[in-house]
Order: C-alpha cells, then structure tokens, then sequence
C-alpha cells in the first residue's frame, strides 16, 4: 500500500512535469513550484526506505525466524509504514529551503547554493546518492556482520 502511495505521488509529478514541458516554462508561481520538488522528491526517498525495510524484514525471516516472527505483526509493519513516511519529509530540509523559481525566470528548480569546490548540479546529484545509500550502507553494515 503505502509503495502504491509513492508510486501515485511520482505519477503526479511527472503530470505536471509533462504539462511545463508542453509550455516551455513554469506557470504556477514560486510555492506550488517548492510543493512541486516536495512532492516529487518525498517518494523516492520513501520508496528506498520501503525497499530496504522489506529487505531487512526478508534477511530476518530467513536469517533469523524466531526473531522476525516476534516483530512480524501488522501493528507494528503500520508503526514501522509510519515512521517511515514521517523520517523522509526531515530528509527533504535541503529541497525545501533551496527549491523554487529563479529570479526573473519561470524555471522551477532546485537552486543549490554557489560552491567554490561543486557545480549545483554536482551538489544536487550527491545529495541524492547520499540520501538513497547512506541508510542502505548503514543497515548492510548492521546486518553483514
């Protein structure tokens, strides 16, 4: 369910991402375009976590049953959904702080700050690796051990 949920919300996004294409610029105004990246961004962040939960829970059933079978109940899968969908939106700080329309454009984007050492777009595609790994590495880690 809650995959189907992120799933919609990508679908979403690339409706209106197909309709500022089609108009060659970005029409809505500065909040609907910060609306816009959170939305577009939220479900690839929780479509990893969701991915690595059920990874976890598959290694517990199989590595450890009498453990996963203690832990694998749907009140606690409905706590853990929760979680999940509620860590991702702190992860979305930088999208929120940096997306927007640019000055005397109609480009909605994310405006990564001025680096001496990256170009924004640099900076935007490590936030993403960083954002998507760092919790896959830290629990296969965790887990590998």
């Amino acid at each position: 369910m809650n995959l189907s949920v992120a799933n919609v919300c990508m679908l979403i996004s690339i409706i209106i991402f197909i309709a500022t294409e089609h108009l060659g610029n970005w029409p809505f105004g500065n909040l609907l375009c910060k609306l816009y990246n959170i939305q577009s961004h939220i479900p690839n962040i929780t479509y990893s976590l969701f991915q690595l939960a059920l990874a976890v829970e598959r290694y517990l059933t199989v590595g450890h049953p009498v453990i996963a079978g203690k832990w694998s109940k749907p009140l606690i899968s409905n706590y853990l959904a929760g979680i999940l969908w509620i860590v991702s939106f702190p992860l979305m700080v930088p999208v929120i702080m940096y997306a927007g329309t640019l000055d005397g454009t109609q480009l909605c984007t994310v405006d990564w700050p001025n680096s001496s050492t990256m170009r924004r777009n640099t900076q935007y595609i490590l936030y993403l690796v960083i954002m998507d790994l760092a919790f896959h590495f830290q629990l296969f880690l965790l887990f590998a051990s």
